[in-house]
């Protein structure tokens, strides 16, 4: 499934890290936006499009999915599991 949504040109990756968490960068494509700055993060991300969220463990990308269906229901939200320490290691 991550696999198709990769491969889609509607779905944006959004790496909610924190700046000093950046030591591995996905590649820059890749929207940053911190966790921290939320107030700017849902204004800056069309509702239109399918989202992936990434953190460092998934614990924050999993809180962000939730937050947006809870303002957006319908909008297509996921978390990536285990976040960066699943996908590089």
């Amino acid at each position: 499934m991550l696999h198709g949504l990769l491969n889609n040109n509607e779905t944006i990756i959004v790496d909610i890290r924190e700046k000093e968490e950046l030591s591995t960068k996905i590649n820059n494509e890749v929207l940053h936006i911190p966790m921290s700055d939320w107030g700017n993060l849902e204004n800056k991300i069309p509702h239109n499009q399918t989202i992936i969220f990434v953190c460092q463990s998934g614990v924050r990308s999993k809180r962000a999915v939730l937050l947006m269906k809870d303002k957006y229901p319908n909008m297509h939200v996921f978390s990536l599991k285990d976040g960066m320490n699943g996908w590089l290691f």
